[in-house]
């Protein structure tokens, strides 16, 4: 997403502490299991959620991972894969990224979706996903793919940073960079409201070309 690079900064910096907290007490170590036994073979993890996403000036949803190498790497180095990323402005529109060396901030590798007939999001709940395989990185709506990566997308030399475990992010931003403060118009409180998450190995397709 365009300036995407400054909520990088801003969020990687207080996650910091929070990535050695959970490393210590098993999430990072439970996703860690996940690679070694479904990511590491041939066929794809699927991480899935559905969410109710808010509306309004300065909203910023977003659902994501980051390297669990984020604390001795740094980022971009460690790679980042934003499923969804949702600006309350723009109440139709979610954006699916990938970040990592060479290619992260306002250069990383995006794409935008739009519901069709001006439908709003904070209207009903949406199933939001990425399929995600040692080369290719799928990102869907509603069971809709409308955003594919492979090391081809990549600009020229850059490293493909997506084959080691990742942790996973949920989180609801007021304000920021990108959506701007809230206004007026933005009435409070405001909820991004979870279904569910799930993550498993999609055993009914071998690895995506």
């Amino acid at each position: 997403m365009h300036a995407h690079r400054c909520r990088c900064h801003e969020q990687a910096q207080a996650q910091v502490p929070i990535a050695r907290s959970v490393r210590a007490v098993g999430p990072v170590k439970w996703l860690e299991y996940v690679w070694q036994h479904i990511g590491g073979n041939s066929r794809a993890i699927v991480f899935h959620a559905q969410f109710k996403l808010p509306a309004g000036q300065g909203l910023w949803a977003a659902f994501w991972m980051m390297g669990v190498d984020a604390v001795t790497t740094g980022w971009p180095q460690c790679g980042e894969i934003d499923i969804m990323e949702s600006l309350g402005h723009e109440p139709s529109t979610v954006h699916a990224t990938i970040h990592g060396p060479g290619y992260s901030g306002a250069d990383g590798v995006t794409r935008t979706y739009t519901l069709p007939d001006a439908q709003w999001l904070a209207a009903d709940y949406h199933v939001f996903a990425t399929e995600w395989s040692p080369n290719t990185i799928q990102f869907l709506i509603d069971g809709h793919v409308y955003h594919t990566v492979t090391p081809a997308e990549l600009p020229k030399g850059a490293a493909w940073v997506f084959q080691h475990p990742f942790f996973l992010l949920l989180n609801l931003a007021v304000g920021g960079s990108l959506p701007g403060n809230p206004d007026a118009t933005t009435v409070f409180p405001r909820q991004m409201l979870v279904d569910y998450v799930r993550v498993y190995q999609h055993r009914g397709r071998a690895r995506m070309k």
